[in-house]
């Protein structure tokens, strides 16, 4: 439920904040364990799967041996004489990207370069912090097609450890923060009147944040915040302003679903062929946000059944 579902007149205009092509958002703060802004899926309720490197994929033609997936984590070292690992990924669609490389080793320097294949000349972003400071850029701007990852040893490399490469949705990722902070339903910004529960909103502890504290709570403000667009976030009716309907088939994460008075973040196939998915949502009054498996049921396409209505998928209209 959201504002305007109510009745309440909330108005946002639906400008975003946009990023030319490759370009790369400020860095937000990290925990301790490199999770951040910049790092999904949280591991609240999927098992996070970890792939280890092929070998050999020591030369960019080596890169297509496995492919990673959205959201896993990929292992790889060093070994004598291995001066790079190269790894590729492919976007269905034209998507907000975080790309994170960790657990690099102490007394190592690892960097990290994401190009456009098959062009491996002039990458698209590189991380070069110095020593093994975590890699990250958040919201990579990134065409449909495949890309290619090289990660490669500036000093000290070690066959014994090993290190951390991720990519995931944008959205996705800001989704968890608010997921994990257990941000409180309320349907106004933090000390605002809640025009949907009754009463003041208060957010305490780790759900008060400066970032999402102008936002509304409700389920639109949460989809508003994960999608980067302006506070207090815009209501279910808007929806359909700042996103195009999908073949629900091609749900990729950060994709929402909207259905009467209600949308949910699409957040990742659990198991595709059953209709298994997980989505982030802010529930209801006396709720918080929280991450939940579901059943998909198609029911024509751009739809799917969930809850016991007909959800619609959309995807957000890159700027």
């Amino acid at each position: 439920m959201d504002a305007r579902s109510v009745g309440c007149a909330v108005w946002l205009a639906v400008a975003v904040v946009a990023l030319p092509s490759g370009c790369v958002a400020p860095v937000g703060p990290l925990a301790e364990d490199g999770w951040s802004e910049g790092d999904a899926l949280g591991a609240a309720s999927l098992a996070i799967a970890t792939q280890e490197e092929a070998e050999p994929n020591d030369a960019p033609g080596d890169a297509g041996v496995r492919g990673m997936v959205m959201g896993d984590d990929n292992r790889g070292r060093f070994g004598p004489g291995d001066a790079a690992d190269h790894w590729n990924f492919e976007l269905s669609a034209r998507t907000y990207v975080n790309l994170f490389l960790g657990d690099i080793p102490a007394g190592s320097d690892y960097d990290v370069a994401l190009y456009r294949s098959p062009e491996l000349a002039n990458p698209v972003w590189r991380g070069q912090q110095s020593g093994n400071a975590i890699e990250i850029a958040m919201s990579l701007d990134l065409e449909a097609g495949l890309y290619h990852v090289k990660v490669y040893p500036y000093a000290s490399p070690r066959d014994d450890v090993t290190y951390r490469l991720r990519y995931a949705s944008s959205a996705v990722s800001r989704g968890w923060k608010w997921v994990e902070a257990r941000v409180p339903y309320c349907g106004g910004p933090n000390g605002g009147r809640d025009i949907l529960c009754g009463g003041t909103c208060t957010r305490t502890g780790g759900a008060q944040d400066p970032a999402w504290d102008p936002y509304r709570s409700d389920c639109s403000g949460f989809v508003s915040w994960a999608w980067g667009l302006p506070a207090p976030g815009i209501t279910t009716r808007d929806i359909p302003g700042v996103a195009a309907p999908v073949p629900s088939e091609l749900l990729v994460p950060g994709d929402a679903l909207l259905g009467p008075g209600h949308v949910v973040l699409f957040a990742a196939w659990i198991d595709r062929s059953n209709g298994r998915a997980l989505i982030l949502e802010e529930p209801d009054c006396g709720g918080v946000a929280r991450d939940l498996a579901v059943t998909l049921t198609p029911s024509g396409e751009p739809t799917v059944r969930l809850f016991g209505a007909t959800y619609t998928a959309y995807r957000y209209r890159m700027p």
